[in-house]
């Protein structure tokens, strides 16, 4: 289970980067400077800073928990209605005092249960704050009842101290803080993360998950069931799946972390990737082929970060492989987990997640690499072969910019688990090659690849030769090789026609294309007729060219000697492979002509040097 990976990653985390129970990363935007006898020491301290990150005060890592409905006050830390009463805009006054009085309340029974000095100092300086007296301009004229405040104490010992702040390693106020948080009513059920029967269950997570795309800035929950539809045999919010406090707070932690922390993150359109891996280590990068869409790192700056088995550029290669079209991956360790979210208003989706083996997901990724491979529109064997996920999906989007929805995380998560590309996928490929009467290489990688998850078995893979100019593959269905050949006819019998009216604006591909892809058997027939009559006038005129083209109509319509007669419909499948057939027969004609123009222009320099030397 991906939780209970992601609950024993929060525990490794916690040896190099420990985070008390129930604290949190939160942004103080108001520091309030008090003495040890609790009188106010000057004004305000404004914490905002400079950049986009900072306008919301300096982050600290201070008493957290979930709120979404009620009053509930957080210790120390905490918005300036409950730690100073101040009304925002439009605010029922009565609901501003009553959470004002619950966090002087809190904060007196910290002070009583734990003796703490700073405890003490700002548990006096609250008994004698009163609201109504406040003077904005004398302690800070930018106060928002919004912003977070925490109170900083002078005069303890010589020093100052910032009692919520987790890097003063106060256990005691820590100890407090976890125990009143801990849910005094939770239910006795067995935590499905643990395993640990008859223990303590939380009735709503104890941490939300930030930074998913399109989700709330307070962040997300993972497990919610707050209408009864989503109830499940009378369990409600969180009790629906039974966890205990340790293990919620720690994969949560251990999630958050990991999508706040850059290298070990991936976005991809609507989807957050998180990824790390258990075992041991050794870097070792095997390769490094990119796309023209984007260069590659310099390899030292893959390297520069000292190893850790969350937050390594190796990991993250392993997963942007795919993405970015760059087989470059070095990691050895025993397993390899990935988890993929999106949100859905205030809960978090997740849509996949990957728990294999690292030798199992290079494997499956350059089987993923080699199954894109095909010849360029000049049917040449391109230098740049592998294709990022954005090329790839390019040509299935009039604008992918606007219209990618989740296909990239479909392709992630097929490049590193293996398993067959959705089919709805290879129906939008076909659909946009009819609309545009074309077929740009990036569709017809796309198309190959699909196709190879689909058709190929552990003793034959018909795609497998499709990388070099073959032009005779081999099915193991007859109808498929003759969509293929249909294909090729088509794109033969445009060059004949091009041939014969080099001006003509409307060809035969504008026309049929839809038609003979998907009823060949109605279409085909007409045009190679019609062929017939381009084909006499160019024997008049070219004869040259008439001869060629006439054998390569030949050579392709003896395919179907043994059919007898052309497919009369062929399905999204058989129209795939027809396009294919469309594309190699279209980049073996321009692959003539190329070496044809490179023959002559080798016999004229030879000519002109020959020329010269006499």
């Amino acid at each position: 289970m991906i939780l209970t990976e992601l609950y024993e990653l929060s525990k490794q985390l916690a040896g190099n980067d420990a985070m008390p129970s129930m604290y949190g990363k939160v942004k103080i935007r108001w520091m309030i400077p008090i003495n040890a006898d609790g009188t106010l020491k000057g004004s305000f301290e404004d914490l905002k800073g400079a950049t986009k990150a900072e306008l919301r005060g300096k982050e600290y890592v201070m008493p957290d928990m979930v709120r979404s409905s009620g009053i509930k006050p957080k210790l120390l830390a905490d918005n300036g209605e409950y730690v100073l009463g101040l009304q925002k805009a439009g605010a029922d006054p009565k609901k501003v005092a009553e959470r004002h009085r619950q966090y002087k309340e809190l904060i007196h029974l910290c002070a009583e249960k734990t003796q703490d000095p700073a405890v003490i100092a700002i548990d006096r300086f609250l008994a004698t704050w009163k609201p109504e007296e406040f003077n904005k301009a004398d302690l800070g004229a930018d106060l928002d009842p919004a912003d977070n405040f925490t109170f900083q104490v002078y005069g303890l010992g010589g020093r100052s101290v910032i009692p919520a702040n987790a890097v003063e390693n106060n256990t005691a106020i820590q100890n407090f803080w976890a125990a009143h948080t801990a849910g005094k009513d939770s239910p006795l059920m067995t935590c499905l993360v643990t395993g640990i029967e008859n223990c303590p269950v939380e009735i709503r997570l104890p941490v939300k998950i930030k930074g998913i795309p399109d989700g709330q800035t307070a962040g997300t929950s993972l497990v919610s069931a707050n209408a009864a539809p989503f109830s499940s045999y009378g369990l409600e919010n969180s009790l629906t799946s039974p966890i205990s406090r340790d293990a919620a707070e720690g994969f949560g932690k251990a999630l958050n972390y990991l999508i706040a922390t850059k290298e070990s993150r991936l976005y991809l359109g609507p989807v957050v990737y998180t990824f790390w891996v258990r075992g041991n280590f050794n870097t070792q990068v095997i390769s490094k082929l990119h796309d023209e869409d984007q260069s590659p790192e310099d390899l030292d700056d893959l390297l520069e970060e000292d190893f850790n088995p969350f937050q390594t550029a190796e990991v993250r290669n392993l997963l942007d492989a795919p993405r970015s079209g760059r087989q470059q991956y070095g990691v050895d360790a025993d397993r390899f987990y990935a988890l993929s979210l999106t949100a859905s208003g205030g809960r978090a989706v997740v849509r996949n997640y990957i728990n294999i083996p690292i030798a199992q997901a290079k494997i499956n990724l350059q089987a993923w690499f080699d199954a894109m491979l095909i010849v360029n529109e000049y049917g040449q064997k391109i230098q740049k072969p592998y294709l990022s996920m954005r090329r790839l999906l390019r040509p299935l989007y009039r604008d992918v910019n606007k219209e990618l929805d989740l296909s990239g995380a479909k392709l992630l998560d097929i490049a590193l688990n293996g398993g067959k590309l959705p089919l709805d996928m290879l129906a939008q490929a076909v659909r946009r090659t009819a609309i545009e009467q074309s077929i740009p290489h990036p569709r017809a990688a796309l198309i190959k690849l699909i196709l190879t998850t689909q058709l190929a078995t552990e003793t034959h893979n018909p795609m497998e030769n499709m990388q070099e100019l073959n032009l005779d593959p081999s099915f193991e269905d007859e109808k498929d090789t003759m969509a293929y050949h249909c294909g090729r006819l088509l794109a033969h019998l445009e060059n004949i026609q091009k041939a014969a009216l080099p001006e003509i604006n409307t060809t035969l591909i504008d026309r049929y294309y839809s038609a003979a892809a998907s009823t060949p058997g109605k279409v085909i027939g007409e045009l190679v007729k019609d062929a017939q009559g381009h084909l006499r006038k160019l024997r008049v005129t070219k004869p040259a060219v008439c001869e060629a083209l006439q054998q390569g109509l030949e050579s392709i319509t003896i395919k179907f000697y043994s059919a007898e007669k052309f497919p009369n419909t062929l399905n999204m499948q058989q129209q795939s492979i027809f396009a294919l057939g469309y594309y190699h027969q279209r980049a073996a004609s321009r692959k003539i002509a190329l070496d044809r123009k490179a023959e002559k222009e080798a016999k004229k320099a030879a000519s002109d040097a020959d020329k010269a030397d006499v």
